[in-house]
């Protein structure tokens, strides 16, 4: 069965309460300033002149409305937590402390603030902005440009820009997360895998690889690499030695 708007039922109620109306009206004769229909009548023609209940705006729901005044991301930017992880990949609290921390690593040239050699004359997006639609893209599956401009209603060459834009910068804080540990740091680790029983004692961390198929069924423990496709895989890896830097290339069973 079919949903029923709240609309709907307003209309239907209303509706009723009219017919009630004009029947007793009918009965008595003129009611004089007392009667209440024309004010019901004029109160359902304007609920018949909307198309919605409802202001569809963003909502619990996180739509949109489509207007030619404001930017489209003003209200994705606005949506409800979820409707906003459904398209950012992130709260947007997290959104915030990430352009935090990208505005304090670049400049406003980064972005093409308030750039002058802007084509076409329009004003340029807000870093969140750019940052947004770079994690849309980011987040998305094939064709995501189109489906970018389609859905903000910006040009793909825009986000195109502010996806390598926001690449770019974050590409400088590589050090600030990914770096060497300190000797100090090294030691703590250390002392933690050999707290843990590690087999390789002395790895820094193990880095997942390809599985090697093999093409018949082990004839000794074969459910030992039994893998989640259906095949017999051997998982190679690759670890680093703490002290050496050492890389060291290993097979191992699946499972």
């Amino acid at each position: 069965m079919p949903r029923r708007s709240e609309k709907y039922y307003l209309d239907e109620a209303l509706e009723r309460v009219l017919k009630t109306e004009l029947q007793l009206s009918l009965l008595n004769g003129d009611g004089g300033d007392w009667e209440t229909w024309p004010d019901v009548a004029e109160l359902l023609h304007a609920l018949r002149q909307r198309r919605y209940f409802l202001s569809r705006s963003t909502g619990s729901a996180g739509r949109v409305l489509y207007t030619q005044h404001f930017d489209l991301l003003d209200q994705f930017l606005a949506f409800p937590d979820d409707a906003f992880k459904a398209r950012f990949r992130m709260s947007s609290e997290d959104l915030d402390a990430l352009v935090a921390l990208l505005k304090r690593h670049s400049t406003d040239e980064d972005w093409h603030i308030n750039d002058d050699n802007r084509s076409g004359g329009g004003v340029s997006r807000s870093i969140k902005k750019q940052v947004a639609v770079a994690l849309y893209i980011l987040g998305g599956q094939e064709e995501t440009l189109e489906k970018t401009r389609g859905t903000f209603g910006i040009g793909k060459g825009s986000a195109y820009n502010y996806l390598w834009r926001t690449i770019n910068v974050i590409c400088r804080l590589v050090t600030l997360f990914i770096r060497w540990p300190t000797r100090e740091e090294q030691r703590v680790h250390y002392d933690k895998r050999l707290l843990e029983n590690e087999i390789f004692a002395g790895c820094l961390g193990y880095i997942g690889g390809s599985d090697i198929v093999l093409n018949e069924r082990p004839q000794s423990d074969w459910e030992l690499y039994y893998g989640r496709k259906c095949v017999f895989p051997i998982e190679s890896q690759r670890m680093i030695r703490l002290h050496s830097r050492r890389q060291v290339s290993i097979a191992i069973a699946s499972h």
